[in-house]
């Protein structure tokens, strides 16, 4: 399957992760694209949970700030999947390829 659309899978909820990354691991040919924004896309869902959790018990006003910035990091992740640049999410992606390294 061509690393473009795995790649966008992968940004569309945990579920989509796991689909991609199926996809991913069946594929012959391993998509360095591929393999570049399941590891983003796994970062992002990884510290937009636990992030909700920490700041939902501490700071409830805070959750739609922080919705709508993961929402932007998102799109961003969705864009360079579509546009095939491997380019880390602004502030918290450059994290995520060291975190991965097994992907």
């Amino acid at each position: 399957m061509n690393g473009k659309v795995i790649s966008i899978i992968s940004y569309i909820t945990l579920f989509g992760w796991l689909i991609a990354f199926l996809l991913y691991v069946s594929d012959n040919k391993k998509e360095p694209l591929a393999s570049y924004h399941l590891k983003q896309s796994l970062g992002l869902a990884l510290i937009e949970l636990l992030s909700s959790l920490i700041l939902l018990r501490l700071f409830p006003m805070s959750i739609r700030f922080l919705s709508f910035a993961f929402l932007v990091l998102l799109i961003i992740g969705i864009y360079n999947a579509a546009m095939g640049e491997k380019k880390p999410l602004p502030l918290i992606g450059k994290w995520f390829d060291e975190w991965f390294k097994g992907i």
